[in-house]
């Protein structure tokens, strides 16, 4: 049993390890704008 969750978080860590690589990789093509907004409330919430 352990073994069958075990499978199934390691596949959902890397669907969400793959998202974020995607994110990161589009991230350039995204406008600048964008980012900069992206930028100013990250640090708004930090």
């Amino acid at each position: 049993m352990p073994t069958i969750y075990g499978m199934i978080f390691l596949e959902k860590m890397q669907s969400i390890r793959l998202s974020f690589e995607i994110s990161v990789f589009l991230l350039p093509f995204l406008s600048r704008k964008r980012f900069l907004c992206f930028q100013i409330a990250k640090k708004v919430v930090q």
